[in-house]
């Protein structure tokens, strides 16, 4: 690691006080698609809307933190901050896999190399599972039409996945890359693997290629810092 972690341990530490002042304990996933859909976020009709939600609770309120503002883009990745170094935002829910998905190979790879290293900021949670589809149905219904995607799943028939009808956040953890030999040692050490290689989108174009982290396989010297949201 760089000499210049404590700086960059500092900016963690700031960035999640901003998340534990904002966020709640818990927020509904009505209330969510709600307040998404009302604000102009564009991703209020995404399944998986916890992590859309916490990206723009973020967004709306970088003002309180001087200095910090949306992140760079490379390729067609645009990550979620940036102050004096380059984070971006993942919710993980605690109750499934440890593996959690990170961004695009390439545009890691190229901040890395031009940016000094990139954190990522995990929003640890346990989720309400929608056990009774009452959460998908209203969801299903504000969206209105189903999109190409969602059909192409009907068509094949592809079992839905259950939705989350509430999420209560727990903590929130610093990781820090800090360059291209570490991305090495973590897929060595498999940490860090790459998935969505050959996989297609629903119109037949090739996904491009992410990291996954697990965090149970990571080493603590890679967990910046922890904070509980209360």
């Amino acid at each position: 690691m760089r000499s210049d972690l404590i700086w960059v341990t500092e900016e963690a530490q700031l960035v999640s006080g901003l998340l534990v002042e904002i966020l709640p304990k818990a927020i509904d996933g009505k209330d969510a698609v709600n307040e998404m859909r009302s604000t102009g976020c564009r991703n209020w009709r995404q399944m998986e809307w916890p992590g859309f939600w916490v990206e723009c609770r973020v967004e709306q309120h970088l003002a309180r933190v001087s200095g910090l503002e949306k992140g760079p883009t490379y390729g067609n990745v645009q990550f979620d901050l940036a102050r004096n170094f380059v984070w971006d935002l993942k919710t993980h829910s605690e109750t499934g896999s440890s593996v959690t998905p990170l961004n695009d190979q390439e545009a890691v790879v190229d901040c890395v190399r031009e940016r000094g290293g990139i954190g990522y900021l995990i929003v640890n949670g346990v989720p309400t599972p929608d056990s009774d589809g009452s959460f998908k149905r209203w969801h299903d219904a504000l969206k209105g039409k189903k999109s190409s995607y969602v059909k192409s799943n009907e068509a094949r028939g592809a079992t839905s996945r259950m939705r989350k009808a509430s999420f209560e956040f727990t903590t929130v953890q610093g990781i820090w890359i800090d360059n291209e030999s570490i991305l090495r040692e973590g897929i060595a050490s498999g940490w860090l693997k790459g998935f969505q290689d050959g996989m297609r989108n629903s119109n037949g174009n090739a996904r491009r290629s992410k990291f996954s982290l697990d965090l149970s396989k990571i080493p603590d010297s890679f967990v910046i810092y922890e904070q509980p949201i209360l």
